[in-house]
């Protein structure tokens, strides 16, 4: 999916040097990519993967030292984390100096200085322009779209380049082996734990990356993110697993990682979901930041609100039939969904009904606490 973001410098007016935008600036976009899956703008050996960046306002300022520095509008192809591809109405000669204003995530574009190392003819007036900028840029702070959508910046990593500490959480589907397996070249200090339980006993402060497998043994890889964020964790945490349905992907918004990725994955995949965090350069304040940009917006709050409020009615509907095993099963569904929403009380109801449900089995007992559990259920579907 393409990322769309006008860039407010340029102003919803302005004109870009081809006159492109909407439809027709699709349709190039679209072209352009046909020729390059057909083979005849392949890159050979690269290191950064090209995203999407449909952009068609973009200001590139060309600079001079004799003369007055000239600002182009353009449009955008795509974004690396060592450069940029423009399309252009006209030639720009290569080692021409420039600044490429981008947009970033919550922010007013800044610019970017590189310089012009290609200009190629695609046809007519349209002219790609591949700049290299002096300093790479983390990419996720200009390209962000859904977490669903797995972002990586690097297309191949050297195994011995990834260093620092690591801790993998979760053994379910071959998660361990496999995993183990990939990293074996590697210049990491990794560890693996099977568990949420295991993970709290580990010593989180000694890592600096966690790498969670979202079908954990004792609770859903959503949850314990959500509770290593609520506990003021901000390390980087990539989640593990391949969420289908909308609302499993709706909890993956809301608990806070930072990426998602499949499972099961080749190494490739591993190694440059690590290196977005152990080779860039992130502070606590970028991550947080990228982080908000895809985290609990309307449709997501309303979803996971809308799903609370029917597991409440399936809970009193099990409890009126005695059905112990599915009450259990219910309040588990809602203990994963509850901190998701900041809703504390409901998780440490239905953790303490769930646990005493499965040492006795005493719906009877519990009837106090599960009608709490109820209420606050069908609070929630009236805030939605």
């Amino acid at each position: 999916m393409g990322h769309f973001r006008m860039n407010e410098a340029v102003g919803a007016n302005s004109r870009n040097s081809l006159g492109v935008h909407g439809q027709v600036y699709k349709r190039l976009l679209e072209k352009l990519n046909d020729c390059r899956t057909s083979g005849k703008d392949k890159g050979c050996g690269r290191i950064h993967s090209r995203l999407e960046y449909n952009d068609p306002y973009i200001l590139m300022v060309l600079e001079s030292e004799d003369t007055i520095d000239r600002p182009i509008t353009v449009a955008a192809r795509n974004i690396s984390r060592g450069g940029v591809g423009l399309l252009h109405s006209s030639f720009v000669y290569p080692n021409t100096r420039v600044s490429i204003h981008l947009t970033s995530n919550q922010q007013n574009p800044r610019p970017v200085r590189g310089i012009v190392q290609r200009c190629i003819h695609r046809g007519g007036v349209v002219h790609e322009v591949g700049v290299k900028f002096d300093e790479e840029i983390n990419i996720q702070q200009y390209l962000r779209p859904d977490i669903s959508e797995c972002i990586q910046s690097f297309e191949r990593v050297e195994p011995l380049e990834l260093k620092g500490k690591v801790l993998l959480i979760g053994q379910k589907n071959d998660f361990a082996p496999l995993s183990r397996a990939m990293l074996q070249e590697t210049s990491l200090a990794y560890k693996f734990v099977s568990s949420a339980e295991d993970a709290r006993m580990a010593g989180l402060e000694d890592f600096e990356l966690f790498v969670v497998l979202n079908d954990l043994e004792d609770c859903e890889g959503t949850e314990f993110v959500r509770e290593l964020r609520d506990g003021g964790n901000k390390c980087p945490i990539v989640l593990v697993g391949s969420e289908k349905t909308e609302l499993a992907v709706q909890k993956v918004r809301a608990c806070g990682a930072d990426m998602l990725v499949p499972w099961p994955m080749n190494q490739e995949t591993l190694l440059c979901a690590i290196a977005e965090y152990q080779m860039t350069e992130w502070t606590d304040e970028v991550l947080e930041k990228v982080r908000s940009c895809m985290g609990l917006d309307k449709p997501t709050t309303n979803g996971l609100r809308g799903e609370i409020a029917k597991l409440g009615v399936l809970l009193d509907q099990q409890v009126r039939q005695g059905d112990a095993v599915r009450v259990y099963a219910m309040c588990g569904q809602i203990r994963a969904l509850a901190p998701l929403l900041g809703m504390k009380q409901l998780r440490d109801l239905t953790l303490r009904v769930g646990e005493d449900i499965a040492e006795d089995g005493n719906l009877e007992a519990q009837g106090e606490l599960i009608g709490d559990i109820v209420a606050l259920c069908s609070s929630v579907a009236r805030a939605a």
